[in-house]
């Protein structure tokens, strides 16, 4: 029974994404916080969980990091939409997620698996998170946050790139 529960807190991270919006558009600041505290619970735990308790899918995995891109997005848009964030960060973000999707999907096609993410990458998206609520949060500097937090998420995916390229280049199998 335990090995749904990992699926079962990634579709609990989307459930709680309208209730977070729903906060965040009617300027409650603190009550969407503490929603988005409760999804980033949920992301640490359903990996991990998945892991230790040796019940990783694939259909786990595509809807854990769905539900990132989905959440990613969406909160990008309120941040820009009701709390001054560039419209240009916004389209930033969703193209950067629609690259990381077509991504995985060549190298799925090209390999039949895709490697997992690298530790760069997951701290270039937590600190462009971090930096995008900081428009939310209203913080002081978030303009020089937000310029490092894009400056690190364009070389993680320059990262990425070149780790994609050398596991297709050392792979066995022929590109089909």
């Amino acid at each position: 029974m335990h090995r749904y529960i990992p699926s079962f807190l990634s579709v609990a991270r989307l459930a709680l994404l309208p209730v977070a919006v729903f906060e965040l558009v009617n300027y409650r600041i603190w009550a969407g916080t503490v929603t988005i505290a409760v999804m980033l619970l949920t992301d640490l735990l359903d990996g991990n969980l998945a892991r230790r308790w040796n019940s990783t899918s694939t259909i786990g995995a595509l809807l854990d990091h769905g539900a990132d891109k989905i959440i990613a997005v969406t909160l990008t848009w309120v941040a820009y939409r009701y709390y001054e964030l560039p419209l240009w960060v916004f389209y930033f973000v969703f193209v950067r997620e629609i690259l990381i999707v077509i991504g995985g999907i060549y190298l799925w096609k090209a390999r039949g698996r895709t490697p997992g993410s690298d530790w760069c990458g997951k701290v270039a998206g937590t600190i462009l998170l971090a930096a995008i609520y900081g428009y939310i949060a209203d913080i002081p500097y978030k303009e020089i946050f937000l310029a490092i937090a894009l400056a690190g998420t364009i070389l993680a995916a320059f990262n990425y790139l070149f780790m994609a390229i050398r596991y297709v280049a050392t792979t066995n199998q022929e590109i089909t």
